[in-house]
Parts: C-alpha cells; structure tokens; sequence
C-alpha cells in the first residue's frame, strides 16, 4: 500500500494499470494514449490473463471492456473485487446499455464509458479514479491506525485498571497495619495501667497479710486476689503479643482472639 500511494502521488509511471479487452486495436490504442500521458499500463487481449494477473497482483486502475468471450467485463470485476476491495474500474463498451451500466456500478466499477472514446475522456475518467484510489488508501490507512491507536488505549485502559487494583489492595494492607499500630499502642498503655494497678494491689494483700489477728475468711479473700491478679497478668501478657502479630493475622485489622486461654496456639501466635 506504501508503495503504490507514493506513486500516486508523485510518479504515473508507477501507478499500475490494466487494460483488458479482447480486440487488438483498443488495446493498442488505449496504450498508446496513456503512454503519451506518463502512464506505463499493462495491456491484455485475453480475459483469462487478466483475470490471472489481476488477482494476484494489486493493480490501482483496471480498463475494461464489458463484453468478451469467455470472461465478461462483470466477471472480471467481481474477481478482482474480491481479491483486492480498493482497485479502481473503468467499464468501457460498444453499446449503452442501462441495465448493464446499472449492473456494473453496482458491483464496484468507478464509471462507465460508451465507445467510441476519446483520449481526453479516457484520461478525465483515470484522473477520476486514481483519486479515488488515493483517498481509498487513505482512508485504510487512517482507519488502521485508529485502529491501532484504539488497541492501545484499549491495552492503557487495562493497565491502568489494574494499577487502581494495586493500589486499592495496597491502600488496605496500609490500612491493616495503622489499625496493627494503633491496638499495638492502646495495649501497651492499658498494660502499663494495669501492672501498676496489680502492684498496689499487691502491696495492700502483703500488708494485709502481715496485719495481726487477720481471720481465715480473710485470708481466703486474699488468696482470691491473688489469684485473680495473676490471672490478669497472663491475660495481659497474652494481649501483648498482639502488637507482635503481622498484618496477615488479621481480617481488615481485626482478630478476634480467646484472652482466658492458658497456652498461646503457636501457629496464631509469632514468636
């Protein structure tokens, strides 16, 4: 495609054309007119050939005559339009006919001409459909790259997409470890209290204990909170090591744990 809208543009030698038709004299004639011009056709008296060589080459502008033996001007046209959507056709014949002209134009042709022709014709009706053909290729070519520019904006889309997905998962796990931080800080304050607390409580049972006369009923109460101090200090240890639990023990910052539990599991529990 590169090649051949370069020589559109720039050079007529290298704009490819065909002239197809299966009397000797038009062929030649229609040559020489667009040799004069700075055209370089290829010229075809046997449709068969044509045809061969039009599907399997890219011409930008194939000449035509309508009616021919074997292959017609109509079968040519259909052939070719479907090996190559964007080549250009002029139908020429001997004899207007409406339902033939319709017939073609319907199938693709660019236009239609009645002989006898004249060179001026011939040459208005080529200008004609290179310009066709140039803005055909144009718009391929436009409409590949809005294509690819789509692919890839399609392909910026997901990336970012994915990105946000990232970055969401991300924000969480932050999220997770503020809320790790802060139970962290709030058991290490509570656990300061309480250990102070313990320690007065302590101090009062010794006291208490050392007292004269103290009856076994007291004694029993004391036992009692001594028990229940050092009950609160196993607890107090175990909700220590909350601060030491990573992010990955938690459900969106939270872990529900068994504080009255005598022994830590160590699977739930880091050392």
């Amino acid at each position: 495609m590169g090649r051949t809208e370069q020589g559109l543009n720039d050079d007529k030698s290298t704009v490819r054309i065909a002239i197809v038709d299966d009397d000797d004299d038009i062929v030649d004639v229609l040559g020489e007119v667009l040799r004069r011009s700075g055209y370089t056709p290829d010229l075809y008296t046997s449709p068969r050939d044509a045809a061969l060589a039009s599907t399997s080459q890219e011409y930008d502008v194939i000449i035509s005559d309508l009616a021919m033996p074997g292959i017609s001007g109509i079968d040519l046209l259909t052939q070719v339009k479907d090996a190559f959507p964007l080549t250009q056709f002029i139908m020429i014949t001997g004899y207007a006919s409406v339902k033939s002209a319709a017939e073609a134009m319907h199938k693709g042709a660019n236009s239609y001409l009645t002989k006898p022709l004249t060179s001026t014709q011939i040459l208005a009706h080529l200008a004609n459909a290179i310009e066709k053909r140039m803005l055909a290729l144009e718009n391929e070519r436009l409409v590949f790259e809005l294509t690819t520019a789509n692919e890839q904006l399609e392909n910026k889309v997901q990336e970012l997409e994915h990105t946000n997905q990232l970055l969401k998962q991300t924000q969480q796990e932050l999220v997770k470890v503020e809320r790790v931080a802060a139970i962290g800080e709030v058991v290490v304050s509570i656990n300061h209290c309480i250990n102070n607390s313990i320690s007065g409580i302590e101090v009062a049972v010794r006291f208490v204990r050392g007292a004269a006369d103290i009856t076994d009923e007291a004694t029993d109460a004391l036992d009692k909170i001594d028990a229940e101090c050092k009950e609160i200090e196993a607890v107090m240890g175990r909700l220590k090591m909350l601060k030491k639990a990573s992010t990955s023990d938690y459900v969106d910052g939270i872990k529900m744990i068994n504080l009255k539990e005598e022994e830590v599991d160590a699977t739930i529990w880091p050392h």
